[in-house]
């Protein structure tokens, strides 16, 4: 009786499956025409990752088909070559005193300092597409939608896959939640927040008091609250 009511929510789930690609057409429309651009805030926190690392995601955002954007590196561990990178390429370069809260209160600091109307979040391994703010910002045209969480794909093949051959068949595992698991979610209302390559309006951060501080799941508690606040997250 269990498997089976398993297998029915797990139905229903694929059923109601979204795909939003054409709601994305149809809002990237007013940015790439330029009748809606506000400002955007790109926070890149890092802890340790090689500068290599760092660069690449660096000129990925600065290759962002977008004007009104500003580019942050939130550097948790005060390295002077992570400074010097940052001044080379020309973006803002943050840190604190302390590192109180981790990444959340990484992100926190930055959020202090800054007054984009968009926040966007990407991990110091993460390399958007160039036209990631085309096909998000335009979203926030509707009030109601406060976070728009964007899918990921890996450049190193699944190891499994790769040594069977698979690797341009089969799905791979990083990417099923993605691919399956968050469009379902999405169908139904739930999507979360998957903690990098996010968007989300500034003034819903700012009525739940920032990212979540008392978790390690900061991304996730942040969603939720957001959409408890009558926000919705896609």
């Amino acid at each position: 009786m269990i498997v089976l009511s398993g297998s029915i929510i797990q139905l229903v789930l694929v059923l109601t499956t979204k795909d939003r690609r054409k709601e994305a057409d149809f809002y990237s429309q007013a940015v790439i025409n330029k009748q809606y651009l506000p400002t955007v805030d790109i926070l890149i926190p890092t802890y340790n990752e090689p500068a290599f690392i760092l660069k690449r995601t660096i000129i990925g955002c600065q290759a962002l088909n977008y004007p009104h954007k500003n580019i942050y590196i939130l550097d948790d561990t005060q390295r002077a070559e992570i400074h010097q990178l940052a001044e080379k390429l020309n973006c803002h370069y943050l840190t604190r005193e302390d590192r109180k809260n981790a990444k959340a209160g990484n992100l926190n600091h930055a959020l202090r300092q800054t007054q984009g109307e968009l926040v966007v979040v990407f991990d110091a391994d993460f390399i958007p597409c160039r036209h990631f703010l085309e096909r998000t910002v335009g979203w926030f045209q509707n009030p109601k939608i406060a976070l728009v969480q964007t899918p990921q794909s890996f450049y190193n093949a699944d190891p499994i896959a790769h040594n069977l051959g698979l690797e341009n068949i089969v799905t791979p595992d990083e990417e099923l939640f993605y691919r399956h698991i968050q469009p379902a979610k999405d169908g139904v209302g739930s999507p979360v927040c998957a903690g990098t390559s996010f968007i989300v309006r500034r003034k819903a951060l700012d009525e739940v008091d920032y990212f979540n501080t008392e978790s390690i799941s900061e991304d996730y508690f942040t969603g939720i609250a957001i959409s408890a606040k009558g926000y919705e997250v896609i």
